[in-house]
């Protein structure tokens, strides 16, 4: 899953943000990223991608090398293929996840939450109605998520023990409210960016592009689950 998604990510996102050469950004992004996922499989450890990506700017720049002396645009295209290969790379953290117990309790609730995030983005409207509307549903989603948690029984016992020990709370309640709320917000934040950053003239274009600007949020939302079972420890 994290494979397709960094190609699909990567073939859209020099299209998206109008980079100038969008397949040179795409094939370095496919590249650092794919083999930062392949190092932390291997070694099951994130610090080895964060020494692969010590080459993303390297290779950024050999990207642009090859597009010889013609090239126009030079810093934007090294923007861009450096976030967007770093916005890749924050895979290996769902990759490293495996070693972690708290994200087998946490996959249904945080499945939830970015279900919901996938869906505001497609929102209608003026940007800041659909940032505020984003925000305001992604945490909602949170929040309800910790409801079919409770009613269906996914895990919500260990869900209970794990978000209590993270908050310091023996109120199970209060704690998965603050958890999975905080998770939905963090969410809705990636996606009212998402909102405010793309529109108008920096609106998709193209399928691709639109389809990269679908996998930020999923993306992303690896990092805070991974710090969130990193602090946790298990």
């Amino acid at each position: 899953m994290a494979v397709v998604a960094v190609i699909v990510f990567a073939c859209g996102w020099g299209r998206l943000v109008h980079a100038p050469a969008p397949g040179i950004s795409a094939v370095i992004i496919a590249v650092m990223a794919l083999a930062s996922l392949g190092v932390v499989r291997v070694t099951m450890d994130a610090a080895w991608g964060v020494y692969v990506a010590g080459f993303v700017v390297c290779a950024a720049f050999i990207g642009e090398m090859v597009r010889g002396r013609g090239r126009t645009s030079v810093l934007g295209s090294l923007a861009t293929t450096v976030t967007g290969t770093v916005l890749a790379m924050t895979t290996i953290a769902w990759i490293a996840l495996e070693n972690y117990r708290v994200w087998l309790i946490l996959a249904h609730p945080m499945g939830i939450c970015l279900v919901v995030a996938g869906a505001c983005l497609f929102l209608r409207g003026s940007v800041w109605m659909r940032v505020l509307t984003s925000i305001v549903l992604c945490t909602l989603g949170g929040l309800v998520a910790v409801g079919l948690v409770m009613v269906a029984g996914l895990g919500a016992n260990d869900s209970i023990l794990v978000a209590s020990a993270s908050v310091g709370t023996t109120e199970p309640m209060i704690a998965m409210l603050t958890v999975f709320g905080a998770f939905g917000m963090v969410s809705g934040l990636v996606v009212a960016g998402c909102h405010a950053f793309f529109a108008g003239r920096m609106a998709p274009t193209s399928l691709m592009g639109a389809a990269a600007l679908g996998m930020i949020p999923w993306l992303t939302a690896a990092i805070p689950v991974y710090a969130f079972a990193r602090i946790m420890g298990g």
